[in-house]
């Protein structure tokens, strides 16, 4: 009674009025429960190992979670295709079940309501999307500030978060705050401080905080965050009004990731295969060959080997030391409407294949249409993949848990396909670079993807077997100026996680705790972590562990370690021996 596969597909006809190639997520509730989510790639949503029954479908946009594009009922039963088109045109509404649409990926501030709370100043919302809110102020130096209606609780202690918005005049502000709380503001709070000197006016603002840069009142609950609040302040010299345009949020992964061999970046080609632009497949590879540059290529296996001009040149260069081959599928199929068998079966036919042809086995896996699912991630750790790579929307982690699979996704391209032109469109080198410089200072890598019609000339929307060498030469600029900035160009399959990198969330809890500004349920939450990720030891699997007691003297060593006294290391040792002593008992 579970059908592998099923797949929420927009209707064929093109009569919806919506762009379902946006990032929309598909959500799957058993009455209040969540049973699996999606994101739509290319009209269709995938889920997996649904037993058959009835579920509520609810659809709605990443940024705005809080308006539900399409809310009603679908079935999935044992002898239907498990193919289900929506017929119904898409409808705003509000969430009329209140089901979970706030999740730990996703929180839409600019949807909440707000209300002042300052006895000072004024405040104005808009329900134009040209912008969010207006604050303004006396001119006399006291606060303003509003207070957002209770959103779902969130867990922010093992998390990091990320505010954007839009500022008209930041300049004139004197302080901007952010307040965070789980119970109305009255007795706990966290308080996280905004640098004005860094908003550029009427331009888009990120800002990304860990628990690090919070200011502490009380103790609050940090896994049921559930209220907001914005803070401002002049100079006190004059009134001043701001407008803040594009006001939203989200929590993102545990941590940045800390990679031993970046800063780094590594390239991929994707859509190697005979016949198939193979002059400029060739003279692509050749760029990065003569740059002493490496480049993983994502090899199709059902359509390669009969190309001997392509064949007989990759066979030349199959053991130089700049060039990685990837698997990227067996006909170039839609993995995520596979079951696990059938994606082994995939995998080991193109890994054979690439052995027979080329003398190496690849671990990498290019996944076809970034497009994967949970057997996925089976079949690759079942046949002992090191790495895969897909888009940054099919999101982190960058390491599964509890096996050696990482995902590297792409956060970077040198060409875009063009809905318009209905072709692909190279980009200029500095745009490229642009991206690559971002992910590296946000992520720690970066991932470039090329495609081989990005730089061949285009007929009528059809791709000719010639070079495009305007976009050549924006190639050979992009690689020119990596190597000028000394970024560190890598194999995919060389990319990976330090080993003994602990989360920031778990050292700040543990000064908390010493602080005493928290309960002993947050530093056994962290000590859990470590358990579960095997960076400490027990006589107990991970699952079954449970930290059951902690002796207050050990704030010491918390206290130490989260002020920087003693290491990482030294932290876990000391830990590891007060559970092997049952001084910390599990």
């Amino acid at each position: 009674s579970v059908i592998d596969s099923t797949t929420i597909q927009t209707s064929s006809d093109g009569n919806l009025n919506y762009d379902w190639n946006k990032n929309c997520v598909a959500e799957l509730y058993d009455g209040e429960k969540l049973r699996d989510s999606s994101f739509f790639n290319r009209g269709k949503a995938h889920f997996s190992q649904l037993e058959v029954g009835v579920y509520d479908l609810v659809i709605y946009e990443q940024n705005t979670p809080r308006k539900i594009l399409l809310n009603n009922t679908i079935s999935v039963e044992k002898d239907q295709n498990h193919l289900i088109p929506l017929e119904q045109s898409v409808k705003e509404t509000s969430n009329p079940k209140n089901l979970k649409t706030f999740n730990d990926e996703i929180m839409g501030f600019s949807e909440l309501k707000w209300n002042k709370q300052s006895a000072a100043g004024s405040q104005e919302i808009f329900e134009e999307l040209n912008h969010f809110m207006i604050l303004e102020t006396e001119g006399n130096g006291k606060p303003v500030f509003t207070r957002s209606e209770s959103f779902m609780p969130t867990d922010f202690s093992s998390k990091t978060f990320q505010i954007s918005f839009k500022f008209d005049e930041p300049k004139s502000i004197k302080e901007f705050w952010l307040y965070f709380s789980n119970d109305n503001f009255e007795t706990s709070w966290v308080t996280i401080k905004i640098p004005t000197s860094e908003i550029i006016p009427n331009q888009q603002f990120s800002k990304t905080f860990d628990l690090f840069d919070a200011h502490v009142t009380g103790k609050p609950d940090l896994s049921k965050i559930n209220q907001m609040q914005i803070r401002i302040k002049d100079q006190a010299s004059e009134k001043i009004q701001l407008k803040i345009f594009e006001f939203n949020g989200k929590t993102i992964s545990d941590s940045k990731p800390s990679l031993e061999n970046c800063n780094c970046v590594a390239f991929r080609l994707d859509d190697v295969q005979d016949f198939f632009l193979d002059d400029v497949q060739m003279k692509i590879i050749d760029t990065f060959l003569e740059s002493d540059l490496k480049l993983t290529i994502g090899v199709v296996g059902n359509r390669i080997g009969e190309d001997k001009k392509l064949i007989s040149y990759l066979q030349y260069n199959k053991e130089n030391q700049y060039l990685e081959f990837a698997n990227h599928g067996w006909n170039h199929e839609d993995f995520s409407q596979l079951g696990q068998i059938e994606q082994e079966n995939l995998l080991l036919r193109t890994n054979d294949k690439i052995l027979t042809l080329f003398d190496q086995e690849p671990k990498v896996f290019i996944p076809p249409f970034n497009s994967f699912n949970k057997q996925t991630i089976s079949a690759l750790n079942s046949l002992g993949f090191s790495h895969f790579s897909t888009e940054l929307d099919s999101s982190p982690p960058f390491h599964y848990s509890g096996s050696k699979l990482s995902h590297f996704p792409e956060t970077a391209f040198t060409g875009d396909f063009s809905k318009t032109e209905n072709i692909f469109v190279g980009l200029s080198h500095q745009k490229t670079l642009d991206m690559i410089n971002y992910s590296i200072s946000k992520y720690g890598f970066a991932v470039v993807t090329l495609h081989p019609q990005e730089f061949s000339t285009a007929d009528n929307q059809s791709y000719q077997n010639k070079l495009n060498s305007q976009q050549f030469d924006e190639l050979k600029l992009l690689l020119s100026k990596v190597k000028e900035e000394d970024i560190k160009v890598t194999f995919i399959s060389e990319m990976s996680l330090k080993s003994s990198f602990i989360p920031n969330w778990i050292k700040q809890n543990a000064l908390w705790w010493a602080q005493e500004k928290s309960d002993d349920k947050n530093f056994r939450n962290g000590i859990q972590f470590l358990i579960n990720e095997k960076f400490i030891d027990t006589q107990i699997s991970p699952k079954g562990a449970q930290v059951e007691h902690i002796p207050d003297w050990i704030k010491n060593n918390a206290r130490w370690w989260s002020n920087d006294f003693v290491s990482d290391d030294e932290f876990l040792d000391s830990i590891q021996y007060l559970v092997n002593k049952s001084i910390i008992v599990v």
